[in-house]
Formats: C-alpha cells, sequence, structure tokens
C-alpha cells in the first residue's frame, strides 16, 4: 500500500490513519503464524509503519519516537527467526527438486530437518510483554 493522504486531511491525521492500517495488517497477518506469507507480509507491514513513523520524528521527539520505533522494531526481530528458516526452507526445497532423481542429497534432507525444528523453536518462543526500554534483538540490527 502506498502511503497517501487524503485531500483536505491533515498530516498528522493521515500518518496515524497509515501506521493503524499497517499494525491492523499486522495483526491480522498474525493470526496464521504457520504460513510463511503471513510472517513475510507481518515483517513487512511492521517496516512500512516503522517507516511512516520516521517521517514524523521530529514532531515526536526523540523520546517517543526511540521507543515506538523500538517496540516496532522488537517485534519486527521476534519473527526473525522464523522467516530465516522458512527462506532456508524454501531454498532447500528448491536445491532438492533440481536434483536429477527429485530427492536431493541426505546432507540437503538433514538441513532440512534442522530448518523446520528451528522455525517451529521460534514461533513457541512464549510471547513476552514488550520491554520499556526495547533493545534491538536481532543480530541484523546489531550490525546495521
Amino acid at each position: 500500500m502506498p502511503y497517501a493522504l487524503r485531500n483536505g486531511e491533515k498530516f498528522a491525521h493521515g500518518i496515524r490513519r497509515i501506521i493503524r492500517k499497517q499494525i491492523d495488517g499486522v495483526i491480522e497477518n498474525l493470526k496464521s503464524p504457520r504460513d510463511a506469507a503471513a510472517i513475510h507480509k507481518t515483517r513487512e507491514g511492521l517496516k512500512k509503519a516503522r517507516a511512516a513513523l520516521r517521517l514524523v520524528r521530529a514532531r515526536l521527539g526523540g523520546k517517543i519516537y526511540r521507543r515506538e520505533d523500538g517496540r516496532l522494531r522488537a517485534a519486527g526481530c521476534a519473527l526473525a527467526g522464523a522467516r530465516d528458516a522458512d527462506v532456508m526452507i524454501g531454498t532447500i526445497d528448491k536445491l532438492r527438486q533440481s536434483s536429477p532423481d527429485g530427492s536431493g542429497s541426505l546432507a540437503l534432507a538433514k538441513l532440512r530437518e534442522f530448518g523446520v525444528a528451528q522455525r517451529v523453536k521460534c514461533l513457541r518462543r512464549p510471547n513476552r510483554p514488550l520491554p520499556k526500554k526495547p533493545k534491538p534483538t536481532c543480530a541484523r540490527h546489531d550490525a546495521a
């Protein structure tokens, strides 16, 4: 969904509407966390909400912006492991299909089992309340 303010809509109201729409989509996608596409769309929605939040960073002030951005970032990072496992499983499946007999090697089968176990482990983590001072929870943000 491209960001667009409606005719005559005040900027603050429009940004609030856009961020709420993204978060509503995130919540809807989380209703089916076993679906790889839903996890991907959830993470995309969180990134779009963070992008919209950056547009009003100066108006919010540093403290509020960091708190809200940190919460959105933490929510996305919580799904990073499951998304990574989904990508790995998909890649292994393509490699196995490209082998002459369609089965692939034993090593690929073991890697796929590991990926499935990782995905299950990531999705079984208990829901924890978001911290008051969110910190990056995935290596991608630490390196960036």
